[in-house]
């Protein structure tokens, strides 16, 4: 987590130290940032408020916590609740966010907090913000013990860890002035003012927070002349190589995906990867990427890797993302000529079945089709709007429809229908793929396995 960019890209340079709910200091506040907005509200007040989107995810959060059958990221949802009495508006032009305090019953909970931040489409994110502090060390914390703390941010919607959402976050220092019980002491808070977040994926990774965006892989080796977008097209069968990548005397990928199954329990968290190679001399090999703790991996680009693979933890939808689309892209720009062909990204994931499986995607057969993505995420009414936050855009779309339809394969195939790339299907032994399809008409997902 880049804590150097919390300090290098703060909005304002300050953090809202308020103590004792007093009005003055709302005040003064404002009076230093004549462009900034501060209130105290309630959750009767977003309620009743004439704004359809963000009373619409009010009602989202409530089913987040009335559904119990549903694997959310945070599924410790039942063991707190919300002051709804207690929460901050801030507005600064376009940026927009309602902030609440979390309370759990244990005696030593960490800081919690629910945000509705609005997003560039006009909708409100229902993110969640973890940290790394206890509240009882709230009132004796310095602002350096703050940054350096672990802070996670969780879209509990889409479902989706942010981690690096901290790196672009203000925030204030609040005494609730409310007591919950009867000895107990006045709550104290840091309340994030959400809004004034970037998307920040550079250490991200397919899974949690749908990373590897342009830009946030490691290059290595040279690079003359990365292929344009666009450039190239492949010319043997998705079926025929995705084959061969299991060829022992070959890329053998096999015992790398198994060591990937091996990562996925119940207890563990984070993220692990593997990436693989072809030099020059038609040499393979597969090499681990470092895994991290977290809902999000980083792996290399460059002329020797056409491909790699990644895990989704658990608390993480078991199909790819938008952002893993826009992976693939990244691995064809920077892999060499010779390996164009053979670019592929996969998924390693154990779905709600328990049940692992393997997923592929590969650009067709009939040309890349590479403009799509890039035409997509250039649409004009996201002008304005950085490539991390148009992802992050359409990755947020996409968690909704695995929200709603947990046949996951049919909700991507429905996302990406009319694209220029296929999504493949390992089967159980890792010896054979098969395409998946989709009607058009009836939604029906069609399994036609590689002869």
């Amino acid at each position: 987590m880049r804590k150097d960019n919390l300090i290098r890209l703060l909005l304002f340079g300050i953090v809202f130290i308020l103590f004792g709910c007093s009005e003055d200091l709302f005040d003064k506040q404002i009076n230093q940032n004549k462009d900034l907005i501060i209130k105290k509200v309630s959750m009767q007040d977003i309620q009743f408020k004439d704004n359809a989107r963000l009373v619409k995810s009010v009602a989202n959060l409530k089913q987040v916590q009335l559904n119990s059958s549903s694997r959310y990221v945070y599924n410790e949802a039942y063991d707190f609740y919300i002051d709804e009495e207690n929460g901050v508006y801030l507005k600064k032009d376009s940026l927009e966010s309602y902030t609440f305090p979390i309370y759990k019953t244990e005696t030593d909970s960490t800081v919690t907090d629910i945000i509705f931040n609005k997003s560039a489409t006009g909708d409100y994110d229902i993110i969640l913000g973890k940290y790394d502090i206890l509240k009882r060390d709230l009132a004796d914390i310095t602002l350096q013990e703050l940054f350096q703390s672990d802070v996670e941010f969780i879209n509990l919607i889409g479902k989706y860890g942010l981690p690096e959402l901290v790196c672009f976050e203000e925030y204030s220092y609040v005494d609730t002035g409310v007591n919950v019980g009867a000895d107990s002491e006045l709550i104290f808070d840091w309340i994030s003012t959400g809004s004034f977040c970037y998307m920040q994926y550079d250490n991200g990774g397919g899974g949690g927070d749908f990373s590897h965006i342009s830009g946030g892989g490691i290059i290595t080796g040279p690079i003359d002349s990365p292929h344009g977008v666009g450039g190239g097209s492949p010319t043997s069968n998705p079926c025929i190589k995705l084959k061969n990548l299991f060829d022992a005397t070959k890329a053998n990928i096999k015992p790398s995906l198994i060591a990937l199954q091996n990562t996925i329990t119940p207890t563990s968290t984070g993220e692990n990867a593997v990436t693989f190679k072809k030099d020059t001399n038609g040499n393979f090999s597969n090499t681990p990427v470092p895994s991290t703790s977290n809902n999000s991996i980083v792996g290399p680009v460059g002329p020797n890797i056409y491909g790699e693979a990644h895990t989704h933890p658990l608390d993480v939808y078991p199909m790819f993302s938008w952002t893993d689309v826009n992976r693939l892209l990244e691995l064809a720009t920077y892999t060499s000529t010779s390996n164009l062909d053979s670019v592929v990204n996969m998924v390693v994931v154990q779905d709600d079945n328990g049940v692992f499986q393997t997923y592929a995607l590969v650009y067709n057969n009939d040309g890349f089709g590479i403009n799509t993505v890039e035409d997509v995420l250039n649409q004009p009414e996201l002008n304005g709007c950085s490539k991390r936050e148009k992802l992050n855009i359409y990755d947020n779309e996409l968690g909704d429809k695995y929200q709603k339809d947990s046949n996951y394969e049919r909700g991507f195939l429905r996302q990406f229908f009319g694209f220029n790339v296929s999504l493949y299907k390992a089967n159980a032994n890792l010896s054979n793929w098969s395409k998946l399809s989709i009607n058009s008409i009836t939604a029906n997902v069609t399994t036609t396995p590689c002869n």
